[in-house]
């Protein structure tokens, strides 16, 4: 059982930019914005998306 945890855990790491910019999508969808914030929001999201896939590498504990 702990090396399936293993496993599982590592396929989630090397697949957390994909699961990022999964929960990212989804969470955007429905978000209005004006031209401007679009335009704004495009500069940083990159970021967004970095810190959403840390956020996933932390969470299972792996430095």
């Amino acid at each position: 059982m702990k090396n399936e945890m293993q496993l599982l855990g590592e396929m989630i790491i090397n697949r957390r930019h994909e699961i990022a910019e999964s929960v990212h999508t989804n969470r955007m969808s429905g978000v209005a914005m004006l031209q401007a914030e679009k335009q704004n929001f495009q500069k940083i999201e990159p970021k967004f998306m970095e810190i959403r896939a840390e956020f996933i590498h932390l969470f299972l504990g792996k430095r």
